[in-house]
């Protein structure tokens, strides 16, 4: 028997609830860390801002771009928003807007989501311990609380414009509904787990696939003996050869294999090219023939879900029930928007998340990401042995059998192999589900105790309050300084006496601030963190011109007519040596040279960045006449 392994329940086990004055205790515990930990960051925020290539100023900006919806009751840019969603799906950015369209555009307000997602994260880090421990649950709780709190990564992403914090506390609020709905029976749990997990998928498709991979695997093999009946009932008495022959015959069976087929090739060929009335068409991405396939097969199922379909769901225990009416239902819904199942597919199997990694057919990036959890996720390599050793002693000192429990661990396993395997790598990778680790960390921690009390010696039992105290001393001075202050990562970066680029930033900006349509000119994506600054100096929408690579040749007759028809503006040429392409779009040395040469143009100003004196910027206008 595995060790979690159990027959599916009849009926709700005992229920196991923290009292109110330990969820005080916790509950004050978390809140009086988020608000240090935001202080922390309101003293050090510019230094946020280090990279114009950083994913946090797209979150941002999009942010904004909510924000202004909101304010304006302009619904159609609402759609408009969420319908441009697509690689990264909009609830992020629909959350953190609402925030700064009541608080106000202000990138400082932006990270209280990421805030509080940390405080959830922890929250549900103590809860999801508590209830799978078989005893000590307070101590199983505290000890996932402790290293949830000490984490450097996670205190770093959440004072960020980031997804991680949120990836991260939907996962383990997920998994703790679906543990507490089987285990209660209830049925407003079920539809929360279904709905959270729905909220999962509209906050990034690779947090829900880890998510949804381990719990489907988790559940296959917890419940095989019965799936395993079921499957071979209906193949004895629905699947016959006049059965299959008349799925064959069906009209939508050849279009639905043509559309699979095409997908097939240009997700594992390549484009594929039509000549049709003598024009090429080029079918170059998923989104058409990925489209095709889910109506077809929709089209395909709807008369069986109408006749019988509607009832077998109705007749399905909890929580699968609540999980095909909140969440199989509302995915449907979302793939039948233009572009979301391509986009879906082409994410989850895309190796362009991270860099590309030098993986080991058999440890994958192990190494790799061994320093990572040993600088980023946990206080040092002490702190993730003692994780490493009580995730461990959890299996092993297992006794019984635990409700709910054993898809939690396979969700661990699943994803510990999917993110290590994967062709590409980044420390951010571990985030969503890295908790569930520290999780049985506090499972294990109470296993241990229960063993010293049920080991027969009067003296052991009489000692257990005492061990249970010097438990949970050892794992708080284990986290040591890093339960307080500003944390760190990889992507999300430390807080230092650096000044960042945002003093870099205002002095462009306040040099062009009375234009309403200013022109930017550059060989790197500065418009990813000027237009966002841009919009927040004037509290309103606001976006710099980014002429065509064409005309920003050497002769400056293009570029000036194009500048003449729309915009007056001042022109902003930043010259960075740090190019990474495929940003660099012109080549800023000739063109500043023919600015100068023209006649057309006067130089307004320039000075270098303070952060980089190899990066320079000019102002030029156009002369009057």
């Amino acid at each position: 028997m595995s060790a979690f392994d159990h027959g599916p329940e009849q009926s709700c086990v005992p229920v196991a609830r923290p009292g109110w004055t330990l969820c005080a205790a916790v509950a004050t515990v978390i809140v009086l860390s988020v608000g240090a930990l935001y202080a922390d960051f309101w003293r050090s925020a510019p230094t946020l801002w280090v990279s114009v290539e950083h994913d946090r100023n797209g979150h941002y900006s999009r942010s904004q771009n909510v924000a202004f919806a909101i304010r304006g009751a302009d619904l159609g840019k609402l759609i408009k928003e969420v319908h441009a969603a697509t690689v990264w799906p909009p609830l992020h950015p629909l959350l953190t807007g609402a925030v700064l369209a009541v608080g106000g555009i202000d990138y400082r307000l932006a990270v209280l989501l990421s805030l509080a997602a940390w405080g959830a994260t922890c929250w549900f880090a103590f809860a999801l311990a508590y209830r799978l421990a078989p005893s000590h649950r307070a101590l199983a709780g505290v000890v996932a609380l402790t290293f949830s709190l000490a984490s450097p990564a996670h205190r770093a992403y959440a004072t960020d414009v980031m997804i991680e914090s949120l990836g991260a506390a939907l996962t383990l609020a997920i998994l703790h509904f679906y543990v507490t709905a089987r285990r209660e029976q209830s049925v407003w749990r079920a539809r929360s787990f279904g709905l959270l997990l729905t909220a999962l998928f509209v906050t990034k498709y690779n947090y829900w696939t880890l998510l949804a991979a381990g719990l489907v695997f988790g559940v296959l093999f917890e419940f095989r003996h019965a799936i395993r009946t079921a499957i071979a009932d209906w193949w004895r008495s629905r699947m016959s050869l006049g059965d299959a022959v008349g799925y064959l015959r069906h009209p939508l069976t050849l279009p639905l294999i043509a559309a699979f087929a095409l997908a097939a090739y240009i997700q594992f060929v390549g484009p594929l090219t039509l000549s049709l009335s003598g024009k090429n068409t080029t079918i170059g991405t998923l989104s058409v023939p990925a489209q095709i396939c889910f109506v077809l097969v929709l089209l395909r199922v709807l008369p069986w879900w109408r006749h019988t379909g509607r009832d077998a769901v109705a007749r399905l225990p909890l929580p699968a029930k609540q999980l095909v009416q909140w969440h199989g239902y509302l995915l449907a819904v979302w793939f039948l928007w233009p572009k979301r199942l391509g986009i879906f597919i082409w994410y989850v199997t895309s190796n362009q998340h991270g860099r590309g990694s030098e993986t080991s057919p058999w440890t994958g990036s192990a190494s790799y990401y061994w320093q990572c959890l040993t600088t980023d996720y946990h206080a040092g390599l002490t702190a993730l042995i003692a994780v490493i050793a009580l995730v461990g002693l959890a299996v092993v000192l297992r006794r019984g059998r635990s409700t709910g429990a054993l898809p939690v661990f396979v969700v661990l396993v699943v994803a510990t192999l999917l993110t290590n395997y994967h062709s590409a790598n980044r420390s951010r990778f571990l985030h969503s589900w890295i908790a569930l680790a520290w999780v049985f960390a506090g499972v294990g921690a109470a296993r241990v105790l229960d063993r010293f009390g049920t080991a027969g010696s009067a003296l052991v039992r009489a000692l257990r309050p005492a061990l249970l105290v010097g438990a949970l001393v050892g794992v708080v001075a284990l986290q040591g300084p890093a339960l307080v202050g500003l944390g760190q990562a990889e992507e999300s970066w430390p807080r230092t006496a650096q000044p960042g680029l945002l003093p870099f930033a205002d002095a462009a900006i306040a040099e062009i601030a009375s234009s309403d349509r200013p022109v930017l000119v550059s060989n790197a994506p500065w418009q990813l963190l000027l237009n966002w600054r841009l919009s927040e100096y004037h509290s309103s929408q606001r976006r710099f011109l980014l002429p065509s690579s064409a005309s920003l040749a050497a002769d400056i007759q293009p570029f000036d007519i194009w500048l003449a028809t729309v915009s007056g503006g001042p022109v902003l040429v930043i010259d960075d040596p740090h190019v990474v392409p495929p940003f660099s779009v012109a080549d800023v040395a000739a063109f500043r040279a023919a600015l100068a040469t023209s006649g057309r143009f006067v130089l307004v100003a320039e000075w270098p960045a303070p952060h980089d004196s190899r990066v320079t910027v000019q102002v030029w206008r156009r002369r009057s006449g």
